[in-house]
């Protein structure tokens, strides 16, 4: 995401998580750059200098999420030489938990495609971090993570009828049976 060049971290996180506590109030459609300003108590011009719309307030706040999730798992990657496994699934998923409600505000507000743009970032990142990926295992991981996104996000709005660990764990073992071989590097 590229931001204005004059960005100011604490603007940002003030700006976003206001925005956010409004999109989880109202719809993405009443809320307006003005109440935005108004509510998160800053500048036209501070928000201007960190933030192009309200879209780029939702990824500047999925790019934070992005970021502290692929560092859940990043000091196991090089140790366990495991991108995807049971226990890393957990810890993301598991991190991601705790955002339920700004996750299905962005989803409500038809804006799933900026969840899957994060959610293939992080991919991105994980992938980058274990260098051993070959081009099979990188296409095999996009595919396995469209399908955990969707499946997380109605796990999300069906007020979780089993357990973040229950989950995780029947989450693995059908994408690793469906492709009939462990998700692991060489």
């Amino acid at each position: 995401m590229t931001l204005p060049s004059n960005d100011n971290p604490k603007i940002r996180e003030t700006v976003a998580k206001t925005f956010m506590e409004m999109l989880k109030n109202m719809p993405y459609e009443a809320i307006t750059i003005p109440d935005v300003i108004e509510t998160a108590n800053v500048s036209q011009a501070d928000f201007d200098r960190n933030y192009t719309s309200k879209r780029s307030i939702i990824m500047d706040f999925l790019a934070h999420l992005q970021d502290e999730a692929s560092h859940q798992i990043a000091p196991q990657l090089p140790a366990a030489n495991v991108l995807f496994n049971e226990k890393n699934l957990l810890k993301i998923l598991t991190y991601c938990q705790q955002y339920k409600e700004e996750l299905l505000a962005i989803d409500q507000a038809g804006l799933s495609n900026l969840l899957y743009d994060m959610t293939c970032l992080l991919t991105e990142d994980l992938l980058t971090m274990s260098k051993d990926a070959d081009y099979v295992e990188r296409f095999r991981l996009f595919f396995m993570t469209g399908g955990l996104l969707s499946t997380f996000m109605q796990w999300l709005h069906s007020e979780n009828p089993v357990t973040i660990e229950e989950f995780a764990t029947t989450q693995y073992k059908m994408v690793s049976q469906s492709l009939k071989i462990p998700l692991s590097f060489k």
